[in-house]
């Protein structure tokens, strides 16, 4: 699935040892700015509809409410679909699906016209071979174009789809296209703004207890900060891995050069006793304000065939980068 525009770091390497510093764990908030909570409007039948979600990101498993309003009565469809892990792999992969509601807009005792609809976050698969996030995508419009959508889901040859969302004209054609962009990489992919299918997105993290980034809420433009990450191994056997850290593609732009340093330990390869945890702590610096995105993998020597952890997926935090120490003092 396409991403909208998230952070703008990149990532360089150095040679500098990574300094002994205390870190905190990074809250919701931080991992919450990395996706802007947009609504939107959409027209069905002459209806003013509006569309929001009280959060687009949590953990695996987590709920997420979309909130509806209208300016009449107004029946719509909200469809969920997730990412299929296929994203952009030169293959035919529709979204997983997710959800699929008809829910009636009509107006309480106080005349108002709304409705709140929670939706599981459950189900769809890692974005990309080596992703530390699923992907969602809540879509409102009206039931019949629903179910062209969910026709064209389900078919299996191109004549298929291309029937199940005709006329090709039709912005569930063009919603289509853009999905279908996503399976043979080209330039067929086209941003447009629907009138009358709204579309927001929502993300998950796989939570792992035992293996987390261990980084502090907010930290100084220039100033170097640990990442740590921590892992214990639940198994009865000794396990040994190679840790790494890295910026996460969670952008498809490309990202300016020399923003974030991350600076590797001299031994990022650890032997974990069997019940027993380790950390091993990166030094990252960033040059510009926002929020950072930061992602570890293991790697178990020998392979995953011979690999004594559990943890498959990336672990996932993020952290806000703010102003100097200077710059607030030249306020």
């Amino acid at each position: 699935m396409r991403h909208p525009t998230l952070v703008a770091f990149a990532v360089t390497t150095a040679t500098l040892a990574p300094a002994a510093l205390v870190v905190l764990d990074a809250g919701p908030a931080q991992r919450a700015k990395l996706f802007a909570n947009r609504s939107r409007t959409l027209v069905i039948d002459d209806a003013q509809i509006t569309v929001a979600l009280d959060r687009n990101f949590t953990d695996a498993g987590g709920t997420v409410h979309v909130k509806l309003g209208a300016d009449k009565p107004v029946q719509v469809a909200v469809v969920v679909v997730g990412s299929s892990g296929n994203e952009n792999q030169r293959m035919e992969a529709p979204p997983r699906a997710i959800a699929h509601e008809v829910v009636d807009l009509t107006a309480d005792a106080s005349g108002t016209i709304a409705a709140d609809l929670p939706v599981r976050l459950s189900g769809a698969a890692l974005e990309g071979s080596s992703g530390a996030l699923a992907h969602y995508q809540v879509y409102v419009m009206a039931p019949d174009v629903a179910d062209k959508f969910e026709s064209w889901r389900v078919a299996r040859t191109d004549r298929q789809r291309r029937a199940a969302v005709a006329p090709a004209s039709s912005e569930v054609a063009k919603l289509t296209n853009n999905i279908e962009a996503t399976w043979t990489p080209a330039d067929r992919f086209v941003k447009y703004r629907p009138k009358s299918i709204a579309a927001l997105d929502a993300y998950t993290r796989r939570r792992y207890a035992g293996f987390t980034i261990e980084v502090a809420n907010r930290v100084r433009i220039g100033e170097p900060f640990a990442a740590a990450v921590a892992i214990t191994n639940p198994g009865k056997e000794p396990a040994t891995v190679t840790v790494d850290m890295r910026m996460p593609l969670v952008d498809e732009n490309l990202f300016s050069s020399d923003a974030v340093t991350i600076t590797a330990p001299a031994s990022t390869t650890v032997t974990i006793p069997p019940g027993q945890s380790s950390r091993v702590a990166f030094e990252v610096t960033a040059t510009h304000k926002g929020t950072l995105a930061l992602e570890a993998t293991l790697a178990c020597n020998g392979g995953d065939d011979e690999c004594k952890l559990p943890y498959r997926a990336p672990a996932f935090e993020a952290v806000d980068i703010i102003a100097s120490k200077q710059a607030v003092a030249r306020r």
